[in-house]
């Protein structure tokens, strides 16, 4: 059996959305913060199991260049008049990647019976950018913006930051190679979903690679030189099982773009030397890394001598870019000295920003974070989020999370490490550690 709601949220804010089954059901869904957003449900079931689809869509979907991103949490519970039968509680990060949540539940209680499911929603975090909009968040302001087709849907884009992700770009615009002088880029046999993902890994929005688009997007990552987008395929494909895509597909994915890392783990395992080698680049003054003379920082760092790119750290970091542009510099020359930072936390800092490697792992991670949580950098701070994610309790216990949750306001990993936690074991842990009254807040929240 097959049944589907579709919840206009503009509509239901107050009023319980109802929509019968066969046996009777019941969806409420009653938060505010939905008037953006519809969410449909799909539910297919074999004896007791129920297989739900959970998709999330911004209200007006139909319009084809938008970014999306909403991070919910859903709790999901179907009761009878012996009460609860099945219930489901999970937080998810909904977006133009993946818009919809797969789960299962277990009915139980007697067969024939009514039963009544109920729903609610609760956004934690959400943002829709229309591109069409030559307003849109993406750009910084008039000069920045510059105007694409793909696929015949017009987008207005950040020059800025894909001059600073893309050499392609970068020659595209120094050339001047629009349509006519006036008018726009046209990106010719390209995809217009896996672009717009494009957008997102390089905007920092959705870092996530499935095996659905990680070949579009290494097309995409090779076609325009992009390193964070071929790196974040790369690793997608170490990731993948063998019944998800063969061995001797990902060696030839590995061949066609050059995939080092895949292609050393085939043949003699993992190795990190290419990274290793690269890292080094940046103690040359003249690393290939850097987009000329006028391009430049030099850093010394713990007394070591770094070269990095003003435009990529620029654009990854409001305040390398206020520095570049001497808000708090007052000396006239491209010369800035970091105080109270280790060398090698910096470099690894760095390197995660040019794209060179992008692994975090336990000795890397807390430093990176404070780093990341210093010069503002979403890349690095949501790489850090995604590996703390997937660190199981006995790798990382819940308090332990949530303290440095709370400290550089990682929502998701607050979220997922407050499951569970009893009152009683949340009253223990707030008095011995101090949190702030937005973690505070999120908690009573989360047990509503």
């Amino acid at each position: 059996m097959f049944g589907q709601h579709q919840v206009q949220a503009t509509q239901f804010i107050n009023t319980p959305f109802q929509h019968l089954y066969d046996r009777g059901t019941i969806l409420d869904w009653d938060r505010p913060q939905l008037r953006n957003r519809k969410f449909y449900l799909d539910e297919r079931h074999l004896s007791e199991e129920r297989f739900i689809d959970l998709t999330c869509q911004p209200k007006n979907a139909d319009k084809r260049a938008l970014l999306w991103s909403c991070s919910a949490k859903v709790t999901f519970l179907r009761t009878a008049c012996d009460g609860v039968v099945d219930q489901a509680i999970f937080e998810h990060l909904f977006s133009n990647n993946d818009p919809t949540y797969h789960f299962t539940t277990h009915l139980k209680g007697n067969k024939g019976n009514y039963y009544y499911s109920r729903g609610l929603i609760d956004i934690i975090q959400s943002s829709c950018m229309d591109l069409a909009d030559p307003d849109n968040p993406l750009i910084e302001g008039p000069e920045d913006a510059v105007c694409f087709k793909v696929d015949g849907v017009g987008m207005y884009l950040s020059k800025k930051m894909l001059d600073a992700q893309s050499p392609v770009f970068h020659t595209m615009f120094a050339d001047g190679l629009k349509e006519n002088a006036k008018d726009f880029y046209v990106l010719k046999e390209v995809d217009l979903e896996g672009f717009l993902r494009f957008l997102g890994i390089i905007h920092s929005i959705n870092l996530s690679v499935d095996k659905k688009f990680v070949e579009n997007l290494l097309y995409l990552g090779d076609r325009f030189q992009c390193k964070l987008v071929l790196q974040l395929g790369e690793e997608c494909l170490l990731k993948l099982p063998e019944e998800d895509m063969s061995l001797a597909k990902k060696l030839a994915l590995a061949n066609l773009y050059k995939l080092n890392c895949m292609l050393l783990e085939a043949t003699h395992g993992v190795s990190k030397i290419p990274q290793i080698q690269e890292l080094k680049q940046l103690l040359d003054s003249e690393n290939k890394l850097i987009g000329g003379s006028d391009d430049v920082a030099h850093f010394k760092v713990g007394g070591v001598d770094m070269y990095l790119s003003k435009k990529i750290l620029g654009c990854h970091s409001p305040l390398f870019k206020a520095l570049f542009t001497r808000c708090f510099n007052e000396k006239a020359e491209d010369f800035y000295e970091l105080k109270d930072i280790n060398s090698n936390d910096f470099l690894r800092f760095v390197g995660l920003i040019h794209s060179i490697d992008l692994s975090v792992d336990d000795d890397s991670l807390e430093n990176l974070l404070q780093l990341g949580y210093t010069f503002k950098c979403r890349l690095v701070l949501r790489l850090c989020e995604d590996y703390l994610l997937t660190m199981t309790v006995e790798e990382m216990d819940w308090q332990k999370k949530i303290v440095i949750g709370d400290r550089y306001k990682l929502n998701s990993v607050l979220l997922q490490a407050m499951e569970g936690v009893s009152r009683k074991k949340w009253r223990i842990f707030r008095e011995k550690q101090q949190l702030s009254e937005y973690t505070l807040a999120l908690y009573l929240r989360q047990r509503l």
